[in-house]
């Protein structure tokens, strides 16, 4: 039986992208008949806690879904600390690396991103015991000190760092990116493209399903609701969003509802109360099913990476989400999630980082409900024939299998969101 080892930075039943993405991975390889071990930290996402029900063992063992899970006591570092924050991600791969020499060696090592560092040592340790690495990025976070300006000693460990992450891809048998950019970014670098292949996140058949059932949550008759969901953070540029909602405040129908967390809520909180920003709530985090009946409830999905380049190249999960609720999106951005965004015809862009530009387009969507239904309606179709994961995974398995030696080759293409083929299923009704 083929072996091959998960090193995640994340796993079900967190609900973050990375971990619902390597949780359906798993699940497909091991109903395959491979032998699968996922070596990943207790469950602590987004709070930075670890999960009450896993409190109490410093390392657990569990098996579901036919996959051996080995979680780990995380390493926690305040999320406003960067410097605290690497030393935590390179601690907890070495422990990571640690566990899969002493308990989970395999055939194909394969470390996944965002945690940067788990790259590395995956190389590492593939190296040392024989395996096959491959390497699952999701980001290049490690380019993020350029748009936020670093100078000095952080800026030459930026460098540093980069040149460690180009190291670890070239050691790589198999690479996958989510966008064609950060494709482009590896290839450049001096990676065969013959071994990267683009691979876009996708959305589980259950989360159709659970959003077509879910009962939408309460709001005032007349309402217009507009709300993100996702990580609050320095890339997202929230407050553009604060920004807007403080200009749209001369029209009470209109509310702004943000769930998540992040290093920029309290942040952007405060300056709602100082400013008297009253049209906008901070929910928190939401479970599952509490996201479901919000997107059930919402006109409109607002969604943005700010402008500088380096953002360019990132696709944020949460925008294929937002067109599969069958709900109009507005995102401000730039690059390939953009351009995403207008060849699904499920919303309109907007430059990112311009409260005004936001403002605008809120309010032609408000007063154009024949504009909303028509993206609404063709961004879910595209997500359902387009986004599939069940059917992403199936190409992402025979590709990794494939080059890994485990299964017969089989003639494969990269994916494209624009070509990846997927059963339909009934448009949730607004």
């Amino acid at each position: 039986m083929d072996s091959i080892t998960i090193i995640a930075s994340s796993y079900f039943p967190e609900t973050c992208a990375p971990a619902k993405r390597l949780h359906g991975l798993a699940k497909h390889l091991a109903g395959k008949g491979h032998k699968v071990t996922v070596i990943a930290p207790l469950p602590n996402y987004p709070q930075g806690r670890v999960y009450k029900e896993f409190q109490t063992k410093l390392a657990q063992e569990f098996h579901e879904d036919g996959v051996r899970i080995i979680r780990l006591m995380p390493i926690i570092a305040p999320k406003d600390k960067l410097l605290l924050r690497l030393i935590a991600e390179v601690l907890s791969a070495f422990l990571a690396s640690g566990v899969y020499l002493i308990h989970a060696r395999s055939s194909i090592v394969l470390a996944s991103s965002p945690a940067i560092f788990l790259g590395p040592f995956g190389a590492l340790v593939a190296k040392l015991t024989g395996a096959k690495f491959m390497w699952d990025i999701r980001d290049l976070l490690w380019r993020y000190t350029q748009a936020i300006g670093e100078t000095g000693l952080r800026k030459v460990a930026g460098n540093l760092i980069e040149g460690l992450m180009l190291w670890t891809a070239r050691q790589a048998r198999f690479l996958t990116a989510t966008t064609k950019s950060q494709q482009d970014y590896f290839v450049q670098h001096g990676v065969a493209e013959s071994r990267t292949a683009l691979y876009p996140n996708g959305i589980p058949e259950a989360f159709f399903e659970r959003v077509k059932a879910a009962q939408p949550r309460k709001k005032r008759p007349g309402t217009f609701r507009v709300v993100y969901a996702g990580l609050i953070g320095y890339p997202q540029g929230l407050t553009t969003l604060i920004t807007a909602a403080k200009l749209l405040g001369d029209d009470p129908s209109i509310e702004i509802l943000l769930a998540g967390d992040g290093v920029e809520r309290a942040t952007l909180e405060s300056r709602c109360q100082v400013e008297g920003i009253g049209n906008v709530q901070f929910l928190g985090y939401l479970s599952q099913q509490e996201l479901a009946e919000l997107y059930r409830s919402a006109d409109i999905l607002y969604a943005q990476l700010r402008g500088e380049p380096v953002f360019a190249t990132a696709q944020p999960s949460k925008v294929w989400e937002y067109l599969a609720t069958g709900n109009p999106l507005v995102y401000g951005g730039i690059g390939e999630s953009a351009n995403a965004v207008r060849r699904s015809g499920g919303g309109l862009v907007v430059p990112p980082d311009d409260p005004a530009a936001l403002v605008t387009t809120l309010r032609l969507l408000k007063d154009d409900p024949d504009l909303r239904k028509d993206l609404a309606a063709a961004g879910w179709d595209f997500a359902s024939i387009h986004l599939k994961q069940e059917t992403i995974l199936a190409e992402v398995t025979e590709k990794l299998l494939s080059v890994g030696g485990m299964h017969s080759p089989k003639a494969l293409s990269n994916i494209q969101p624009e070509v990846i083929a997927g059963a339909l299923s009934a448009r949730p009704d607004k």
